[in-house]
């Protein structure tokens, strides 16, 4: 991967940097990260014939979102209208008009770029232009029934109740168990029960290990108690929401996570499954452009670098890249 730095390193260049190379574009607010966005996509569908169906764009906020999205038509338009004349040179953005220049020197033939630039525009309503919430949302919908995904389902904000629940529920089984009252009280005043549920439940033990501070020090059952909650309760704090058909957008990351990473004790079947899913995503999405990726978190990186990080090979084309 290579790393660019908008305010140390001006060789970026939106208008000529490589496409199908893996880029991590390091810069500032404010200095023009959503327009570079929407210029690559204009080039992928010209350049790369990749149309805008088969382009995936994320982000982290539903606003962000609508606003790249109708950025992106809006330059898309621009570009149609200058190469089919309904644009002046002079009414364009200065960038639209060197790009088709450039196009031009690259031997790409002016109606060629207009019919892939239409194309696109017929087919905007089906831009994957997400949230990075969204995105796993689509994905475990179109493959509910070949990754054993749920459907029919509500998304919340919060799990707040279902979490309280299924804490009150431990702590009762827990204190019906434990025979001294030191360990009782000890149980009810300790930790902050709920936000380590939350913790344990969106994050795989792969990414976050499972340890409890000063474990050690415990007695004897309230080490079995916490050995229980993490390995017990978010299962049957999972087992909740599903029984009130209820997803957050955190359970979205991790139930596409759980699809695609299974984890090394997971039967061949389990393994076999989770490799053709990622194919079906890599088949649709032949280039990616992922917005404020600094503000990704683990769970987030690692499902990125399983569709498409893992499988990229400089020598070989998106089409090949997908297939893999």
């Amino acid at each position: 991967m290579t790393a660019e730095k908008k305010d140390k390193n001006p060789g970026f260049d939106v208008a000529t940097a490589p496409l199908l190379v893996p880029t991590l574009l390091e810069a500032s607010a404010g200095t023009g990260k959503t327009f570079s966005i929407k210029h690559l996509v204009l080039r992928f569908i010209v350049e790369a014939g990749i149309p805008i169906n088969h382009l995936l764009v994320m982000t982290f906020t539903r606003a962000a979102t609508a606003e790249l999205k109708a950025r992106i038509e809006s330059h898309l338009t621009e570009a149609l209208g200058v190469l089919s004349g309904t644009i002046g040179h002079a009414d364009a953005d200065a960038l639209t008009v060197k790009q088709i220049g450039l196009w031009r020197g690259m031997g790409i033939d002016d109606r060629d770029a207009e019919d892939r630039i239409r194309e696109s525009l017929a087919l905007f309503d089906n831009a994957g232009i997400f949230t990075i919430h969204s995105f796993c949302q689509k994905v475990i919908e179109d493959n509910a029934f070949s990754s054993g995904g749920t459907i029919n389902f509500d998304l919340t904000d919060s799990d707040d109740k279902f979490r309280s629940d299924a804490v009150r529920d431990f702590l009762r089984r827990s204190l019906d168990a434990m025979p001294e009252e030191a360990d009782r009280r000890e149980l009810v005043d300790g930790d902050n029960w709920d936000k380590k549920l939350q913790n344990l439940a969106d994050y795989p033990e792969s990414l976050v290990p499972r340890r409890w501070t000063d474990f050690n020090n415990l007695s004897p059952e309230i080490q079995k108690a916490v050995s229980t909650f993490m390995t017990d309760v978010p299962g049957r704090l999972l087992d909740m929401k599903k029984n009130a058909r209820v997803k957050t957008f955190n359970d979205l990351l991790r139930e596409l996570y759980d699809r695609l990473l299974p984890g090394a004790y997971a039967s061949e079947d389990v393994m076999r499954q989770a490799e053709r899913l990622a194919k079906r995503v890599r088949s649709a999405y032949r280039g990616v452009l992922i917005d404020e990726f600094q503000d990704t978190d683990p769970i987030q990186y690692a499902i990125v670098e399983k569709l498409f990080l893992s499988v990229y090979d400089a020598k070989a084309s998106p089409d090949v890249q997908a297939e893999r």
